[in-house]
């Protein structure tokens, strides 16, 4: 009874500082040398008090990523890797108009900076892929401004 009390407690500290998937308590409590029908009990009361909810949790998540300026590859990879079912990334994936309009929004601001650069156009194009847009967004928004190529240095 003391380790449970111990592993729920240490749960809880998980959660205070961020809600978090499932999974990522499972890995922590395990990380800790807890036993797996005690990771389970555990998460089995988290679970049944609402305390996680892998759903909402995926939910929030690509919010704040679309504010960090993701694009929607890059989330279903953090999402993937954070442990979250794939039937909750499909559900959750961010509509593609929306992740446009972002794309839209940084392309504005990041134009002026990289039409100052050597080799400007791979350069945006690598800042906006590693960011998880895709290329045929990228190309299009680019296109749809009128940069098709940058002059540079």
């Amino acid at each position: 009874m003391k380790d449970y009390t111990k592993a729920l407690n240490y749960a809880f500290l998980l959660l205070k500082y961020r809600p978090r998937s499932q999974e990522e308590i499972k890995r922590r409590l395990k990380r800790k040398g807890y036993s797996p029908a005690l990771i389970e009990s555990v998460l089995q009361y988290l679970l049944t008090h609402r305390y996680l909810d892998d759903r909402a949790f995926a939910h929030m998540f690509v919010g704040d990523c679309l504010l960090k300026g993701w694009g929607a590859r890059r989330i279903d990879f953090a999402l993937k890797q954070l442990g979250v079912a794939e039937s909750i990334r499909k559900e959750v994936q961010p509509d593609k108009g929306e992740v446009r309009k972002r794309l839209r929004e940084i392309i504005q601001k990041k134009i002026s900076y990289f039409q100052s650069k050597k080799n400007a156009y791979q350069k945006c194009m690598r800042y906006f892929l590693a960011r998880g847009f895709s290329y045929a967004d990228v190309t299009d928004e680019l296109a749809r401004i009128g940069v098709n190529t940058f002059e540079g240095k």
